[in-house]
């Protein structure tokens, strides 16, 4: 007979799924553009999605409870310009942009290191 302190359990910390704001915590995320790259990483690193548009930013922010930005095209143009993100096709007037190695790569830059 197993006793209350000795029960097995089936299911433990590492079979709960890492949510999208606790795998953000990870990099210093101190501007919309550096969370707007860390959202576009994360969706190619989960999914394989490499291409999005604003109202993708958006429903991950919601998810992180962030603020939201005033102007998200706005935020990702000026990514763009930093060639983090490049404009991939036009669906009805909306932009959809694809995340670059280059956008990619910088986000290892903002990773907190441990210690």
């Amino acid at each position: 007979m197993v006793s209350r302190t000795q029960t097995r359990y089936a299911y433990g910390i590492e079979d709960i799924p890492e949510t999208f704001s606790e795998w953000a915590e990870q990099y210093a995320l101190t501007s919309h553009r550096k969370r707007f790259v860390a959202i576009a990483v994360y969706c190619y690193r989960t999914s394989g999605q490499v291409h999005f548009d604003t109202h993708n930013m958006i429903e991950m922010y919601n998810k992180a409870r962030w603020e939201k930005p005033t102007n998200p095209a706005d935020i990702i143009a000026k990514a763009a310009n930093s060639r983090f993100f490049e404009v991939s096709s036009t669906e009805n007037g909306l932009k959809k942009w694809q995340l670059t190695k280059t956008g990619f790569k910088y986000l290892d830059t903002l990773r907190i290191s441990e210690g």
